[in-house]
């Protein structure tokens, strides 16, 4: 997708990939995604609320947000910024590791997707 945009020099240019949580989780020996686990989620919530302030505090632009992922962490996103007012709109976006595990056949698709709503945004 990166070289579909132009390339590194041109992508990084204009976006900069931040996650929720730099932090990755594990229990009873398998990664789990911080929102999938309410004892996790009221935890680690201050130090994400942190995180992203800290993102934020770097200048970036705070028009649109590209959230990478499924309904939940859009869902879990989308509540922090009506709290946050962080962003004006959050987009919501196909992990690439769903694209390339279910639906390989179909990247070039998912790579246009990520492509035209990057280029309406920028």
């Amino acid at each position: 997708m990166i070289e579909a945009f132009g390339g590194p020099a041109k992508f990084y240019n204009e976006w900069f990939i931040s996650p929720v949580s730099p932090l990755g989780f594990v229990k009873d020996g398998k990664n789990i995604n911080y929102y999938d686990d309410k004892d996790l989620v009221k935890a680690v919530l201050p130090f994400i609320i942190d995180n992203i302030e800290q993102v934020i505090a770097m200048g970036f632009k705070t028009n649109t947000c590209f959230c990478i992922g499924g309904d939940k962490n859009f869902t879990f996103l989308s509540s922090l910024n009506q709290k946050h007012n962080w962003f004006k709109n959050i987009i919501p976006l196909p992990h690439p590791r769903f694209i390339m595990q279910y639906k390989r056949k179909e990247k070039e698709k998912y790579i246009q997707q990520y492509i035209l709503a990057l280029s309406k945004s920028s």
